[in-house]
């Protein structure tokens, strides 16, 4: 697995996995969903994850 491989090789990393959605949601609300079932409240949370992220690792 990805997350193995990076773990190995010292590489920071966070793994979330979802339960629904699949790839290529975007933001899963309002924003950028273009039909009712691209809307995933569950998972629309990921981009908060992902810029918190970054900010701890850029420095």
């Amino acid at each position: 697995m990805f997350s193995a491989a990076l773990r190995r090789a010292g590489v920071p990393f966070e793994l979330h996995v979802y339960e629904k959605g699949g790839h290529g949601l975007s933001l899963c609300d309002e924003t950028t969903a273009q039909n009712s079932a691209q809307l995933k409240p569950d998972d629309a949370g990921w981009m908060d994850l992902a810029i918190r992220w970054v900010k701890r690792h850029a420095g």
